[in-house]
């Protein structure tokens, strides 16, 4: 439920963004005692809402290795461990969230040598202690026990500790604790203006709100207040459109991710329904419409991959629009100039992955705690990183 800003209001933190990283955000701010408001414009096209996510340490790109990207990923999912435990003891037992699995598929003969080499990667996360858990290969008839749709000539990877979610049940659940545990949620656009000495001002459709610190989490729409604010940060959106098919009378909810190396992928969810995507379209800017060559794109790969799904009834299309960072790596933290505001942003198709700890990471700026993850290397004033292939798009 949204309320009114009194004029007179003085906050600990404001959080401009209701999506997952901006409630996670409110969440622990508001746990650290802090007196909180959350500003959601709810634009179409928030990339919470429409993700199906893929919740795993392995992205497909193959330089995920890295020490830090690794253990960010590796704590971002052992953070889940305690958002769920939270919303357990709040009484939300179902958000959609269940750890179901992964199979790894090569859909086409170019990306069967992908599979030795994520099966060799997948050895070494394990050696090093990032919680993949059962690996094995598999064969067509194996994989078609839980997903009996697909091509019989195919060929993957399972791996056992992957969930997946609904991002939009687990984004609203986690606003949700946050204003049980104090935060306030308002409805409306934010303006947030450079003043003088660097102080940035804050408004909600002409209201003034006075917090000590502005929390930057609104996705892809951070960018045209970023360049207000003079911060040489970019952040674009990538849209992608997904498509929820409807398979009657059918099990679906227990089914492992279907994940591939072309960057589509396939999801169970309860009430018989797979979800599939995802299009990749940067060039489409801040448009969030569902068009017919995305889906066309979508369902034409999807029925290539499991030509069993022809029968399915198309339920829904959900569009997002992904926030991507000029080098792919997601920005928390205090940028140069404004001596007021923390950016927490640029997550791209890791967004449910990462969301909830990058939040919490952000409140801990805000409010001068130490971070419970070392994320310098996510600092908006980084050196900047060469663009990588693992946060290539096909986590979520």
């Amino acid at each position: 439920m949204s309320s009114s800003v009194p004029l007179d209001t003085e906050f600990d933190v404001a959080v401009v963004g209701g999506g997952i990283v901006g409630v996670s955000a409110a969440l622990r701010a508001a746990l650290a005692g802090a007196k909180v408001v959350i500003i959601d414009a709810d634009h179409a096209g928030r990339a919470s809402a429409a993700g199906a996510g893929i919740v795993s340490p392995v992205g497909l790109g193959g330089d995920e290795a890295s020490q830090d990207w690794s253990n960010l990923v590796a704590s971002a999912i052992s953070y889940y461990d305690t958002i769920l435990e939270m919303l357990r003891d709040a009484g939300v037992a179902d958000v959609g969230f269940a750890r179901v699995g992964e199979l790894v598929v090569a859909t086409r003969d170019q990306d069967r040598p992908r599979l030795d080499e994520l099966h060799a990667r997948l050895k070494v996360f394990a050696a090093a202690g990032i919680p993949v858990g059962r690996v094995e290969r598999m064969g067509a008839r194996q994989m078609m026990e839980s997903w009996p749709e697909l091509r019989e000539d195919l060929e993957g990877i399972y791996i056992e500790n992957i969930a997946r979610m609904d991002g939009r049940r687990m984004c609203a659940a986690i606003g949700d604790l946050a204003q049980a545990k104090g935060a306030l949620l308002v409805q409306g656009n934010a303006t947030v203006t450079l003043g003088a000495g660097g102080k940035c001002a804050l408004s909600v459709e002409g209201t003034t709100v006075r917090p000590k610190t502005i929390v930057l989490a609104s996705g892809s729409w951070s960018l045209p207040i970023l360049r207000q604010l003079n911060v040489p940060i970019e952040v674009h959106p990538v849209r992608g459109q997904i498509v929820h098919l409807g398979l009657p009378g059918i099990a679906t909810e227990r089914r492992p991710v279907i994940n591939t190396f072309e960057g589509h992928y396939f999801l169970g969810f309860p009430g018989n329904r797979v979800v599939t995507g995802a299009t990749h379209e940067p060039e489409a800017g801040f448009d969030a419409s569902v068009t017919a060559g995305g889906v066309h794109a979508v369902l034409s790969k999807a029925l290539r991959i499991a030509p069993g799904l022809a029968g399915a009834s198309v339920i829904e299309t959900r569009v997002g629009l992904r926030p991507r960072s000029s080098d792919g790596y997601p920005i928390v933290g205090r940028p140069r100039g404004p001596d007021n505001v923390v950016i927490a942003t640029g997550l791209g198709a890791w967004g449910l992955t990462l969301g909830p700890l990058v939040g919490g990471i952000a409140a801990a700026h805000a409010l001068g705690l130490n971070p419970s993850f070392n994320s310098e290397f996510l600092l908006p004033d980084r050196t900047p990183i060469a663009a990588v292939a693992v946060l290539s798009p096909n986590v979520q």
